[in-house]
């Protein structure tokens, strides 16, 4: 039955108006529909986004985990080869990028105590390059990052620059006034700076 015209007036049990209610019923029930699933599949995805980033910590901390145990057991090459893997596979992780270059650190200041000139040594060369870009890694990603300052600072003093390992104290100390080793450490090389 076509429908009346626009100048007719409709009558309430007309079998026109039954169709169109049905019909528009039905398009907001769909709608409805829709919309629920829509809902439910930006939830789902939600989840599975918070589920992955939860998996993938805890991957990074049985990597770190891991690394430190071999730490413990002085197996610092071990360990850094983990270090390794974590900075490649979580590269927004400070906390990987820091435990890089500390652990590099570690093995350069062992290889320097028995080195005539570490600058001759490729391998020690190497170790001090990969802990420079552990820990400013670390500070790009958090720059107020303080032990990978402390880090450098160390690394630098052991590589006999002074004035580098100065500075870095100093921005440390700047971030985290509460370091007394730091301190003592940073006064021990102003010293050597004066004199």
């Amino acid at each position: 039955m076509p429908p009346p015209g626009w100048d007719e007036e409709v009558e309430e049990d007309s079998p026109w108006m039954e169709d169109y209610d049905g019909e528009l019923a039905d398009e907001e029930a769909f709608e409805e529909e829709e919309g629920d699933f829509e809902e439910e599949e930006e939830y789902a995805d939600l989840e599975d986004e918070d589920g992955k980033e939860e998996e993938e910590e805890d991957d990074l901390e049985s990597l770190i985990d891991e690394a430190e145990a071999l730490i413990e057991e002085a197996e610092y090459e071990r360990a850094l080869e983990l270090f390794r893997e974590a900075t490649e596979r979580f590269a927004e992780s400070a906390e990987a990028a820091y435990k890089l270059g500390d652990t590099a650190l570690t093995l350069f200041a062992n290889g320097v105590e028995s080195s005539a000139s570490w600058e001759d040594d490729d391998d020690l060369t190497a170790l001090y390059e990969e802990s420079i870009n552990g820990f400013e890694t670390a500070l790009s990603i958090d720059a107020e990052d303080y032990q990978s300052l402390n880090g450098l600072g160390t690394l630098y003093m052991v590589a006999g620059n002074t004035a580098a390992a100065v500075e870095n104290w100093e921005r440390s100390l700047e971030i985290n006034a509460d370091q007394d080793e730091i301190e003592a450490a940073l006064e021990e090389a102003r010293g050597l700076l004066e004199g």
